[in-house]
C-alpha cells in the first residue's frame, strides 16, 4: 500500500513539474510576441528593395540605402543614374524611386502617409485604404490625395521651375495645384488611362489628358511593387 502512495505521489509530483514547465514556456511566449503585437499597430515604413547607387539622407547626412532599413518622417531616399529603391508604408501603400529621383517621408501614420517627390520619378501601389486614412504625394507644384489606386509621379525641372505630371493606371486621384506650398484653384479627378500636367507659374485650370503610351509602360511595373516588406 505504501509503494503505491509514493508512486502516486511521485506522478502528481511529475505532473505538476510537468505543469509548471507548460506555463511557463507559455509566459515565455507570450513575452516574446508581445512586442510583435503591441507594435502591429504602430507607423512603419521601410526599404524593401534597393538595387543600385541608393542613399538615405537622415538630419542632412548620406549613408548607402540597404534593404530592410526603417525610415523615418524627414528621411529622404535618393538614388543615382542605376538606383532603384521600393518603400512600404504600414503594409498599406508601396513607393518605387525610380533612378536620378528624390521622394522624402513626410508622415507615415497609418491614418496619414504622405511622400515628396521632389525631383526624378516614382510608380506607387496601394491597397484599398481604410476610411479614416488619406495617402498624399507633393511635388513642388502638385499635391495628389488617393484613396487606393496605382499610378506615378514625375517631376522635372526647367529653367521656368518645376513641371509635375502625375498618370494614373488604375482607379482615380485627385490633383491640386501647389503655388508656395499653399494649394490653389480648383481639384481636378484623373482616371485610369490619362494624365495630368502642372507647371510652376501656369495658373490655367486643372484637365487630364490622354496618358502616352510611354507613361502607360512605365507604370506597368506598378503591380510589382509591394506594399509590405
Amino acid at each position: 500500500m505504501r509503494n503505491l502512495t509514493v508512486r502516486r505521489g511521485s506522478q502528481a509530483r511529475a505532473y505538476g513539474a510537468t505543469a509548471r514547465a507548460a506555463g511557463l514556456a507559455a509566459a515565455l511566449a507570450a513575452l516574446t510576441l508581445w512586442p510583435a503585437l503591441a507594435s502591429a499597430d504602430a507607423p512603419y515604413a521601410a526599404l524593401t528593395k534597393v538595387q543600385g547607387d541608393v542613399q538615405i539622407v537622415r538630419g542632412g547626412q548620406s549613408s548607402a540605402a540597404k534593404e530592410g532599413a526603417q525610415l523615418e518622417p524627414g528621411d529622404v531616399v535618393r538614388t543615382g543614374p542605376d538606383g532603384t529603391a521600393d518603400l512600404s508604408l504600414d503594409a498599406l501603400a508601396g513607393c518605387r524611386v525610380l533612378p536620378a529621383s528624390e521622394c522624402g517621408i513626410s508622415e507615415h501614420k497609418k491614418n496619414e502617409m504622405r511622400l515628396k517627390l521632389s525631383g526624378g520619378r516614382a510608380i506607387f501601389n496601394l491597397e484599398k485604404l481604410p476610411i479614416d486614412a488619406e495617402f498624399k504625394v507633393e511635388t513642388p507644384t502638385a499635391i495628389a490625395s488617393v484613396r487606393g489606386t496605382q499610378f506615378s509621379g514625375n517631376v522635372l525641372m526647367g529653367p521656368r521651375g518645376a513641371r509635375t505630371t502625375f498618370s494614373v493606371r488604375d482607379d482615380a486621384i485627385q490633383i491640386l495645384r501647389l503655388e508656395g506650398g499653399k494649394p490653389v484653384g480648383d481639384p481636378v479627378t484623373v482616371s485610369a488611362g490619362f494624365s495630368c500636367d502642372i507647371s510652376a507659374g501656369d495658373f490655367r485650370t486643372l484637365t487630364a489628358r490622354q496618358a502616352t503610351g510611354a507613361e502607360l509602360t512605365v507604370m506597368e511595373q506598378s503591380g510589382s511593387v509591394k506594399t509590405c516588406g
